[in-house]
């Protein structure tokens, strides 16, 4: 049940707090610009780019190794199996849901409901051993994550294939909702697909030729050791407790990357005597005050794709009360937050998933902090210095980040005569605890901004109500945007520009039970002889082919 929970919980949790960002913008163009005194990244292009050289890439966690997401919650890519493996859809600079393997692709529609996706593979795409990616390398990975005896967390939303139970139950050898025409075009027969099936298409595909009569398990297991090829730019050489190492999947010509290799090497954010012999070509910086660049190097701050929040119980007598919840919002000093927790590195509210402006009247739409205003509101519901109302928080306390947020909360709300009664939770206890039926009042949590309006019908929909378990965070009133968002929900990602500007002018109306409070950022420090640098908000380097390093 536990399981269950946290897949609940987490399924669009990015629960990093390292190599995650959004990709910035900006023309590509490289040159220093004067920013407090430091230079920010740009990329130039007037520079020939070199073939060959190493990328050392400093972290402050290695990029998780685990392809298949074995026993894992979330289906969620780390920089390093992204470059290795690659899916039949990926996300773009923007996080657009687009073709990686696939050329193209539509949705049909039958008079009965049944919707087929009719995908054409790109040309000449091949594994890093030289065979051709097939249609039958497309079958055997989704009859693979479909299996019975298959436990990585791909196989999650898949199963809106056609034929799956016959398949899964051992009626039938193969998924018949899996097929190819005669001119090569493949086919994937649906039964009420949802927006979740298609992001569950960028899952890795997997070498047929190479896997074929093993089991799931067995699979995991050569993946896992790095033994069994990808159709990425490169190929998992080694890994130890302080490295990941990433060496060229194909030649130059071919199509392949410009560098050699690139590792990701694990360093304990001590920055203060970096110069370019340490041999970083780029590091995550933690937040600190005021950092020096070191000489021969630049900086760019990318925001990532999640939002911390606060999260309220709407069953609970006193967070129920949109008084109490509004006084809340209006006295955080978001500001104050970021500035003191992360020392600015901070975005506003972070990414919410809207090309709109914020309502004046949404909770997303966050003013300056005005405490006295927050201070009469509590007072008109009776409470003062003296009489403070008490409100119990839940929170990770094995998060540093979450464990700060936590005492920053309280220090900010008492100044509004309100008393937060900390109750630090570790790791699992967390998620067990918040759908134990113990009365929960608040509590801190992380959600990603949706990668496309059809998501937030799943996370926050009227439909949805998780009271019976203890605790009602995914809910909110409005059957007219339900609808809008609910058809978005099942039909391909992101739908046209117009509905999602209606679902999300209604639904940022919404009193809704989670208070966002800002996005982290994450810096980067990139030695200058670096080009290429590009990431997505799920922490990707993307078009890593193109990257190269100066001699």
């Amino acid at each position: 049940m536990l399981k269950k929970v946290r897949i609940l919980m987490a399924v669009f949790l990015v629960a990093a707090f390292m190599l995650s960002g959004c990709i910035n913008d900006e023309p590509k163009e490289k040159e220093k610009e004067q920013s407090n005194g430091s230079s920010q990244y740009r990329e130039k292009e007037s520079v020939a780019p070199i073939v060959g050289g190493k990328l050392r890439f400093g972290v402050l966690s290695l990029p998780e190794w685990n392809p298949l997401k074995w026993e894992e919650a979330t289906p969620q890519y780390s920089p390093a199996e992204r470059l290795v493996y690659r899916g039949l859809f990926t996300y773009s600079e923007k996080g657009e849901w687009v073709g990686d393997l696939i050329e193209q692709y539509s949705l049909e529609t039958k008079e009965n409901g049944t919707k087929i996706l009719h995908l054409t593979l790109k040309e000449n795409q091949k594994w890093q051993d030289g065979t051709p990616i097939t249609f039958e390398d497309v079958r055997f990975t989704l009859q693979t994550y479909l299996d019975p005896f298959f436990y990585g967390a791909w196989k999650q939303n898949l199963s809106y294939i056609s034929g799956t139970s016959s398949y899964r139950s051992g009626k039938k050898e193969s998924i018949s909702g899996i097929t190819q025409s005669e001119d090569g075009e493949i086919q994937l027969i649906l039964d009420n697909p949802t927006s979740s099936f298609f992001h569950a298409l960028v899952a890795p595909i997997l070498p047929a030729h190479l896997l074929k009569g093993k089991k799931p398990e067995e699979i995991n297991a050569l993946i896992t050791e790095g033994e069994i090829i990808g159709s990425g730019p490169f190929k998992f050489e080694s890994k130890n407790e302080k490295e990941i190492r990433l060496t060229r999947g194909f030649p130059k010509e071919e199509g392949g990357p410009y560098l050699d290799e690139i590792s990701f090497v694990l360093y304990d954010g001590d920055v203060t005597s970096l110069d370019k012999a340490n041999g970083y070509h780029v590091l995550a910086v933690p937040p600190q005050e005021s950092p020096t660049l070191p000489k021969n190097y630049l900086y760019t701050d990318v925001t990532q794709n999640l939002y911390y929040y606060l999260g309220f119980n709407y069953k609970d007598e006193v967070t129920s009360k949109p008084e109490v919840r509004k006084a809340i919002h209006m006295g955080i000093d978001r500001a104050a937050i970021v500035n003191e927790l992360l020392f600015g590195h901070g975005a506003g509210l972070g990414t919410i998933p809207a090309a709109v402006e914020m309502p004046d009247d949404s909770i997303f739409h966050a003013p300056a902090a005005d405490v006295e205003n927050a201070r009469n509101i509590m007072g008109q519901l009776g409470y003062s210095a003296e009489k403070p109302l008490t409100i119990t928080l839940h929170y990770q306390a094995d998060q540093p980040v979450v464990a700060k947020l936590a005492d920053i909360l309280s220090e900010q709300l008492q100044r509004m005569n309100i008393r937060l009664l900390k109750k630090p939770l570790n790791g699992e206890e967390y998620y067990a605890y918040l759908f134990s039926g113990q009365p929960v009042q608040a509590f801190i949590h992380a959600w990603p901004a949706a990668k496309d309006s059809g998501l937030w019908w799943k996370l926050y929909g009227s439909y949805h109500d998780v009271k019976d378990l203890g605790l009602n965070i995914l809910h909110y009133e409005n059957k007219e945007a339900d609808l809008i968002l609910k058809e978005l929900y099942a039909a391909i990602p992101d739908g046209t520009a117009n509905e999602k500007e209606q679902a999300f002018l209604k639904i940022m109306n919404q009193d809704l039970p989670v208070l966002p409070l800002f996005a982290p950022k994450q810096t980067y420090w990139i030695e200058e002889g670096v080009h290429g640098f590009a990431m997505n908000g799920d922490g990707w380097l993307l078009h890593a082919e193109n990257w190269w390093v100066e001699k």
